[in-house]
């Protein structure tokens, strides 16, 4: 991930799961709370 693309798009009204999601293509965002209870 570059530091300047990803300010760029922050400046410009990207949340962070469209930043995250531009530079990251097919990950899955979810909450930590979610990911425990996967793993019990």
């Amino acid at each position: 991930m570059s530091q300047w693309g990803a300010n760029y798009l922050a400046k410009n009204g990207g949340t962070y799961e469209e930043i995250l999601k531009h530079y990251y293509t097919g990950v899955y965002l979810d909450t930590i709370e979610n990911f425990e209870a996967c793993n019990r």
